[in-house]
């Protein structure tokens, strides 16, 4: 894109900000200044799961109708009744270490797609995954290895499979009844999975897949470990700050022991995220979004649309927020400091 996307929506709204205030898509008081974007203004639906931008600078929103993307000026949808989409029901995205764009779909997030010549091509062994797993099972965690021939593949009451190219599996069950669930967790650096059982966050496992037997748990935090989205690491300078386990917020110091644990979620944690100023951002059930400064748990958080149902929350290339609303469609901030 020539110009920059926070440059053209800065062009068409805020040229003009005296409008602003006499209009009803933009909240104030203790919320930011922001514009709404719904099925209006060509977003395949309101009720929207998940915002991401791209390293191109194009934000990509998940729905229960579709895939839209947004250009800065226009929308573009994809979905199953212009063969763009395998599925409308679209609620992660995720890249491979090659760029490629990739989709969690289905209301069990069980199947997989990329992005290829504008279009979404679903993963070719989407059926093998689709004979593992049942359908109270849901995949929590995908990491794709450097070479882009394996996939790794955690999930919430089965344990951790990868497939490689050829379509083979290699299963690690762990789960066994009584468990809360498991999730993979993959250091990039060093391409070794590993599984937290976290039946009991105060005695987190992890497997290791080589050897099979669980390890303790004071030092398995790794610099670039992925793990799922009901599970997620929080990193301030280089080191986990915050874990999120089983709707718990769990700080950890500089040795990776149990420094704090935050209950004040007492429904589902539907979202977990960082920025680049190092604020934590928690979207829960069932209402609002709360910002921690410097990921500080232990501080009270500012809370910001307390009415409404948030499931996602994401920075674009210029330091914009995208939020996605469970049936509101997206919104955009320039900035929080804009009340």
């Amino acid at each position: 894109m020539k110009q920059t996307l926070l440059y053209k929506i800065l062009k068409r709204y805020y040229n003009v900000l005296f409008i602003v205030l006499l209009c009803s898509n933009f909240a104030f008081a203790q919320n930011p200044v922001y514009k709404a974007f719904t099925a209006n203004d060509g977003l395949a639906s309101n009720e929207t799961y998940m915002c991401f931008a791209d390293k191109q600078g194009y934000i990509w929103i998940g729905t229960d109708r579709g895939i839209s993307r947004f250009d800065g000026r226009t929308f573009k949808n994809y979905t199953t009744t212009n063969g763009k989409a395998p599925n409308n029901f679209v609620n992660k995205f995720f890249l491979s270490p090659n760029g490629t764009l990739w989709i969690q779909y289905g209301t069990q997030q069980q199947s997989l797609a990329y992005l290829k010549d504008d279009k979404f091509v679903p993963y070719k062994y989407n059926k093998l995954i689709d004979s593992l797993l049942n359908t109270s099972v849901f995949i929590t965690t995908i990491s794709i290895d450097a070479d882009e021939e394996t996939i790794h593949i955690g999930t919430k009451g089965f344990g951790y499979f990868k497939i490689n190219k050829n379509g083979q599996i290699k299963i690690i069950k762990t789960y066994k009844e009584g468990d809360v669930g498991q999730i993979v967790a993959v250091d990039k650096e060093k391409n070794i999975p590993y599984l937290i059982n976290s039946s009991i966050f105060d005695t987190i496992k992890i497997l290791d897949h080589k050897s099979n037997f669980y390890k303790n748990s004071q030092n398995i935090f790794y610099k670039n470990t992925v793990v799922g989205k009901n599970y997620s690491p929080i990193y301030y300078n280089n080191k986990i700050n915050v874990l999120n386990i089983c709707n718990k917020l769990i700080q950890l110091d500089k040795q990776n022991n149990i420094e704090f644990i935050d209950s004040t979620y007492t429904d589902q944690i539907i979202n977990i995220n960082t920025d680049r100023q190092n604020n934590l951002w928690i979207s829960a059930d069932p209402m609002g979004l709360y910002k921690y400064k410097n990921a500080d748990i232990t501080q009270k958080p500012e809370i910001y649309f307390p009415n409404i149902r948030i499931t996602s929350i994401t920075q674009d290339n210029e330091n914009g927020y995208w939020i996605s609303t469970h049936n509101k469609g997206v919104f955009y901030i320039p900035s929080f400091a804009v009340q």
